[in-house]
Formats: structure tokens, C-alpha cells, sequence
């Protein structure tokens, strides 16, 4: 099996009216989940915004396609 991995930049500081990371995942996640699906890829967002306020998320060690 081929395992790939990309990263995409979002351009935050250029157009910070925009929440990109609200329009990825979509309400509910359903954005994410169908993208996910469609394309058969599994997608992790991270950065600023990625996690609601409050949740505690892991701090440190290597993402999933980051060995």
C-alpha cells in the first residue's frame, strides 16, 4: 500500500475575515466528513481554530503521516 501525504497552507493572515477552518469542516463536520469520503482521504486540520474552545487536545509527539 502507497501511503501519501500533503500539506496545504491556508492563507489566514491575507484574508483573516474568512473562517476556513469553519468552512472545512462544515456543521456538524458534514463539509469534512464528505470530503473525507468523495476522496477516500483522510483529513487532519490543525492550527489555530481546529479544536472548540475548552477541549483539551494532545500537546506533543508526531501527527498520523508525519513519521
Amino acid at each position: 500500500m502507497i501511503r501519501l501525504h500533503d500539506k496545504v497552507w491556508i492563507p489566514q493572515e491575507d484574508h483573516p475575515e474568512i473562517n476556513f477552518v469553519g468552512l472545512l469542516i462544515g456543521p456538524r463536520g458534514n463539509t469534512l466528513k464528505s470530503l473525507e469520503a468523495d476522496t477516500g482521504a483522510k483529513i487532519i486540520i490543525r492550527g489555530k481554530g481546529s479544536v472548540k474552545e475548552g477541549k483539551l487536545g494532545r500537546r506533543e509527539g508526531p501527527m498520523p503521516g508525519e513519521n
